[in-house]
């Protein structure tokens, strides 16, 4: 189930953080902490997972970044000033049991707080609407809501090292695959093949780099990226990616995504034909000056 927010800035504070994800993500566990303390305390410790590995599991929900129509970015404060009173949010949950207690514990609070300093920026969830499914099928195109991240080991200096992939590596893909793989094999316990999954890139990747758990010792930075693509899979990884997220770090603020329009590459086709430079034409050459008849010459001719 996914979930449409608006909420409304309250306060006097009008001052936001640029790196929030880790504060958006908090607020989640603890609205759904709210509604059901054990299902929370289970989703943050463990999660869903093929394997009994401690804390390895899938948490199977994500968030957009807050949308905001009208804005001021403070460079030096790492911080945005909000000029609108009303914000939006998208929050995406695979399991319905999760999406019901969020919903009854945000009627419980539905207040929303960022740190900012000493004082904190406040938000009141105003209304919540149920986004309909998309019809999955075996490509769909879809737009980030929030960054996507990929990452790999690599060797570096000697070290294995994690290293985040831009949409533009050939790796980027492949790792794709593999983690909608393993999310498909912790949902259901079957394995699935990834020969047929293929990530195809529609625009030039914006790149982002997200500070989580700012000014703490947990505080790291990941490397994600906003762009537009088309996914080949079949429809059921297609609903996994929509509502779980699609790539890593999802329950921390990333690969949130929405469905593009089907035209859309029609579209982009005719604005790149309507933006192509117009092909020259060719000049034509004044004749020689010993070509243009002299009146005066051709009458004495005469």
């Amino acid at each position: 189930m996914r979930y449409r927010l608006t909420l409304t800035r309250t306060g006097l504070v009008d001052v936001l953080p640029i790196n929030y994800a880790s504060e958006l993500s908090a607020w989640v566990y603890r609205t759904l902490h709210t509604a059901n303390p054990f299902y929370a305390a289970f989703l943050r410790q463990q999660g869903y997972s093929s394997d009994e590995r401690a804390g390895q599991g899938f948490r199977f929900f994500t968030f957009s970044t807050l949308e905001v129509r009208h804005f001021k970015l403070l460079k030096q404060e790492d911080s945005l000033q909000l000029f609108s009173e009303e914000v939006q949010l998208e929050v995406s949950f695979l399991s319905d049991e999760a999406a019901i207690y969020f919903a009854r514990g945000l009627a419980q609070d539905p207040v929303l707080r960022i740190a900012n300093g000493l004082q904190p920026i406040l938000f009141q969830v105003r209304r919540m609407e149920g986004l309909t499914e998309p019809v999955f099928g075996q490509r769909m195109l879809y737009r980030t809501s929030s960054p996507l991240t990929v990452s790999v080991n690599r060797w570096h200096h000697g070290r294995l090292c994690q290293q985040y992939l831009a949409p533009t590596d050939p790796e980027f893909g492949p790792a794709l695959a593999r983690n909608l793989a393993r999310k498909y094999e912790a949902l259901t316990g079957k394995k699935i093949n990834i020969e047929g999954i293929r990530f195809e890139l529609l625009s030039e990747p914006k790149s982002r780099l997200v500070g989580l758990n700012v000014g703490t010792t947990a505080e790291t930075k990941v490397r994600g990226f906003h762009c537009d693509f088309a996914l080949v899979a079949p429809p059921e990884l297609h609903r996994i990616a929509w509502l779980a997220g699609l790539g890593e770090k999802n329950a921390q603020g990333f690969g949130c995504i929405r469905q593009l329009p089907a035209d859309y590459e029609l579209m982009r086709a005719a604005l790149r034909e309507m933006q192509a430079p117009a092909p020259a034409r060719p000049v034509t050459k004044p004749a020689p000056a010993s070509y243009v008849p002299n009146r005066q010459v051709a009458a004495m001719a005469a």
